[in-house]
């Protein structure tokens, strides 16, 4: 039970999860993030996948690595990667990400720009 919490997936939407990353992050929690994010993306069909970055405590490069192999599956399985709570320190800090992932200050704005790629795959 502790380690589903370590990792929550929010159900927004019929296609769309939120995942709060909170606290510090090692391998293993890294490891069962992308695994768990995936099962849920297959199993539920899911489209976008919002990473709120509200809740670190640091940002290194191991989080880096994480995300983009993160957003590199989620590709495969043609779903997208969008991220979300981007403070000014933040943004700094995260520069090098693949530019290909969308990324927001706001959850308002990730959800906004998931409502305009909704609209025009219809």
């Amino acid at each position: 039970m502790l380690q589903d919490l370590s990792v929550p997936i929010l159900k927004i939407w019929k296609d769309t999860i939120a995942l709060p990353l909170i606290g510090s992050f090692d391998d293993e929690r890294a490891e069962r993030m992308i695994t768990s994010v995936l099962n849920e993306c297959t199993s539920s069909r899911i489209r976008y996948v919002l990473i709120s970055l509200v809740g670190l405590h640091s940002f290194d490069d191991g989080i880096k690595r994480t995300i983009q192999n993160l957003s590199d599956c989620l590709h495969l399985l043609g779903a997208q990667c969008i991220i979300i709570g981007i403070s000014t320190e933040l943004a700094i800090t995260i520069q090098s990400l693949d530019s290909s992932i969308p990324t927001f200050a706001t959850a308002h704005a990730g959800l906004e720009h998931i409502l305009e790629l909704q609209k025009y795959a219809i």
